[in-house]
């Protein structure tokens, strides 16, 4: 039987270094007066080699859904390499931030990045504004510890060039309801590798990861805190490429072994179709199932390894390595 991989892609941080700063608290912006429960994406490449960057804008859409905080919309812990952040075009204040971690800054320390200067597609998820703000991304200085600004763009909510055309329909399951998407963590699990004959694999894969996440602490004592979808994203073929084997299978995602040729090292890059399909549902947290049978992963191991599991629930939902909108231990006080 096929193990299932699983890889915690959470605004595309993968293998996130984080960091703090002795900034003092911000005053936590309104949701309601400042934004409304829909969801805008910024696609962006970060771009470069070992010793540059620079961001370059792909494009911008308005997503059905938002999953994400309506209270704690400044990054409270100010984690992460890299942050981008949304201000009040008029009065310049903060509104939101998030800190984040990416794959391009892992590749900037392989001996490939001495050699050529590549991009990465990246995505910025917020809530959209109901006026123009100013979007920026920031490169944390580790000499200060200081966030520095690498790019900034403002944003006309009614700009017609934020595509508002329909997602990419693809079914889901709510499997896990424990109630509205405002007030709990909501977990999106998209199938990768899996055909639409192993759907049902996939539904019950899904339900079993589910089940053991809220089987450890500290997610058992809040376990009526999260809900869980199911995206059932078909691919064309079984199982995950893996180049060092020969082996190319055509995913929805294209994920991959030998990410900066380690056998073990199983990510995607392709955050666009990722996101695309994550549009689907509200969501906080976008793990991806992968249906292989060869060991290894992007930040988790295989399910059947309890342990591994467990340890990359917890680092998935921590600020120190994801920066996520909220701890687990913080829930049981949050309003709802």
């Amino acid at each position: 039987m096929k193990r299932i991989l699983w890889i915690v892609l959470v605004s595309l941080s993968l293998g996130c270094l984080s960091g703090r700063t002795q900034d003092s608290p911000q005053p936590q912006a309104a949701f309601d007066e400042y934004f409304i429960p829909r969801t805008l994406r910024v696609d962006y490449f970060l771009a470069g080699d070992n010793k540059s960057e620079i961001v370059y804008l792909s494009g911008m859409k308005m997503e059905p859904n938002y999953g994400g905080p309506r209270w704690n919309l400044i990054d409270l812990y100010n984690s992460g390499t890299y942050r981008y952040a949304v201000y009040d075009s008029a009065s310049g204040k903060l509104l939101f931030s998030k800190g984040f971690c990416t794959l391009f800054q892992e590749w900037r320390g392989t001996a490939e990045a001495r050699k050529t200067k590549k991009a990465y597609p990246m995505a910025a998820v917020m809530p959209f504004p109901r006026k123009t703000i100013l979007f920026t991304i920031d490169l944390r200085n580790y000499g200060t510890g200081q966030f520095e600004r690498i790019y900034s763009l403002y944003i006309n909510p009614g700009d017609y060039f934020i595509f508002r055309g329909p997602i990419h329909a693809v079914p889901f399951t709510k499997f896990i309801d424990s109630g509205d998407p405002a007030g709990h963590v909501d977990v999106a699990f998209i199938a990768e590798g899996y055909t639409k004959k192993e759907m049902k694999k996939f539904r019950k894969d899904a339900r079993r990861m589910a089940d053991y996440f809220l089987s450890n602490q500290p997610f058992l004592d809040y376990k009526d805190k999260f809900s869980f979808y199911a995206i059932e994203s078909a691919s064309d073929e079984s199982g995950v490429s893996i180049p060092g084997t020969n082996t190319y299978i055509n995913t929805d995602i294209h994920s991959s072994f030998y990410t900066f040729d380690m056998d073990r090292y199983l990510t995607t890059a392709d955050t666009r179709s990722m996101y695309d399909i994550a549009a689907n549902v509200p969501y906080d947290v976008i793990v991806v199932l992968n249906n292989s049978s060869r060991y290894g992963g992007g930040y988790c191991g295989s399910p059947k390894n309890k342990k591994s599991v467990s340890h990359g629930s917890r680092n998935a939902l921590s600020p120190e390595a994801h920066p996520v909108h909220y701890r687990p231990q913080e829930l049981r006080n949050r309003p709802v």
